[in-house]
């Protein structure tokens, strides 16, 4: 078996996972969840409804890589990358430690790259002495990691024995590689981690290992012979009550106006969208093959001719050939407003019709404000791509409109083959419609979403789907092939791999 990380990053890392873990608790609950808005030239970021200084720590990206900071080439040499900096000088120390060293580390090595890119942002919070961690998305399904230094946030006070004890095991599991350690811990490390960042005196007795804090209680943490935890103790005078923590009002923290937090795509919609959406993508994919073959040259402008009822897609052909499709206009959309205008396509009823029978007759209206949703653009595109399957559309077209507007036309000719299911293209299309999903769902509805647009697609195409994976996937099957969905813990669409019915991956 390979191991996970290397035997330096390893030795580096893990006396620092016990305490990271109750600082990045402690940040969350100081700094409640919310949208971000980054000032990457003044090092700033503001999350619910404060002002933090901020490093740009590192992005993870949906082939399963991570891009530190130092590596990122937008923010050569800015200070936003200080830390990471710090990062890259500690891993070409001494003997090397390659997943600091090296710019872009693949992580797809790993069960889940996408939980594995949450650790190595924690591992680099504690190797850098942060006091907190900022992740947010910046499209599909990629993310941002920003290391806080804030003096605002304070450092995390030892609490309850039952939070130490979260706090102790769950870093003593974080980083568990049997390439290293075969069946053995690596508690201890963690244990004095904790100490030592706590300014607490290590003392070793029969009892386990441990150290007395301020208020003159005693914390015992009991080590099996193979080096796991078996247990947290914090007895005293105090009878083990934990020591009084920072309050908000104490740290400093900057306020900053937070505004109204956008809304996620609206719930009662996706039973309409999800099962459709991955289906229209692949319609989109068929329309190009039909043009395409037809002689269009790809990424020419496409013209709109609403007088018949066409688009002119421009071939390579000399002279002013085109190849002509009919189509129905579907709305109109307002980038600077993030304002929608729904025109006279016959599929956007049933879909206005649900926006209206599950609370959202906004959506339904002839005029609709985007502008207190996440992402509009994603919205309209979701919208859009809803209608033409509705309707039985042969794919969408955008074409530009007066006044920085982009028109939505659904093609309807029937010389256009419609879609159908593709072993080659199946991964595109599933992470495409995850890419326009991902950025406006719901986080608590997320595993149950994704799974929704997943299966959306098979049973669009008459596919048996294949349940036999549990949460971490879901698999569709093309007569002896499968098509299987990978999930990460947190329900995002990992990938998709393609082979035999069955096989292992």
């Amino acid at each position: 078996m390979s191991p996970f990380y290397s035997r330096e990053f390893h030795d580096l890392a893990r006396p620092h996972l016990g305490w990271v873990l109750e600082q990045y608790n402690l940040f969350d609950e100081l700094v409640p969840n919310g949208d971000v808005n980054v000032d990457f030239a003044a090092c700033t970021v503001r999350r619910g409804g404060y002002e933090l200084r901020v490093g740009l720590l590192g992005s993870y990206a949906e082939d399963g890589t991570w891009l530190w900071g130092w590596a990122n080439p937008h923010f050569e040499g800015a200070p936003v990358i200080a830390e990471t900096e710090r990062l890259r000088t500690l891993g070409a120390a001494g003997p090397g430690v390659p997943e600091l060293a090296e710019g872009l580390v693949d992580l797809n090595h790993l069960p889940d790259p996408r939980l594995g890119s949450d650790h190595l942002a924690l591992a680099a919070m504690g190797l850098l002495g942060a006091r907190g961690l900022v992740i947010f998305n910046h499209g599909g399904r990629a993310r941002t990691f920003l290391v806080v230094t804030d003096p605002g946030i304070p450092f995390a006070r030892p609490g309850a024995a039952d939070r130490v004890e979260a706090c102790l095991r769950n870093g003593s599991l974080l980083f568990g590689d049997s390439a290293w350690d075969g069946e053995r811990g690596y508690a201890t490390a963690v244990v004095r981690g904790y100490l030592a960042h706590h300014g607490l005196t290590e003392r070793v007795g029969e009892g386990g290992i441990g150290g007395v804090f301020d208020n003159g209680n005693v914390l015992t943490v009991r080590i099996g012979a193979d080096d796991t935890l078996d247990g947290v103790e914090i007895t005293g005078p105090d009878g083990g009550e934990p020591l009084p923590g920072p309050t908000v009002a104490a740290t400093g923290l900057r306020r900053t106006d937070a505004g109204p937090q956008p809304e996620p795509f609206p719930s009662g919609l996706l039973p309409t969208v999800l099962p459709r959406l991955a289906r229209a993508l692949a319609q989109d994919l068929a329309l190009e093959d039909h043009l395409r073959e037809a002689g269009w040259s790809a990424g020419a402008g496409v013209e709109w001719d609403a007088d018949t009822a066409t688009l002119r897609y421009p071939t390579a052909a000399e002279g002013p050939g085109a190849v002509v499709v009919a189509g129905r206009e579907i709305g109109v959309f307002d980038p600077a407003t993030a304002t929608w205008e729904w025109a006279g396509w016959e599929g956007a009823e049933p879909l206005r019709a649900a926006a209206g029978d599950s609370g959202h007759p906004e959506l339904a209206a002839d005029g609709v404000d985007l502008s207190g949703y996440r992402r509009p653009a994603h919205i309209v595109d979701i919208l859009t791509r809803t209608a033409a399957g509705l309707g039985s559309g042969r794919g969408v077209a955008t074409v530009p409109a007066d006044g920085g507007r982009t028109r939505y036309v659904v093609v309807t000719d029937p010389a256009v083959p419609a879609a159908r299911a593709d072993l080659e293209r199946v991964a595109e299309v599933i992470l495409g419609a995850a890419n326009l999903v991902h950025p406006v769902a719901s986080r608590e509805s997320l595993r149950r979403d994704m799974r929704a647009l997943a299966r959306g697609y098979f049973e669009a195409f008459g596919l048996p789907t294949l349940n036999m994976y549990g949460p971490e996937a879901l698999g569709g099957l093309f007569g002896l092939y499968e098509a299987r969905v990978l999930f990460s813990v947190d329900g995002t669409v990992q990938s998709v791999e393609v082979g035999l019915m069955g096989a292992p991956r």
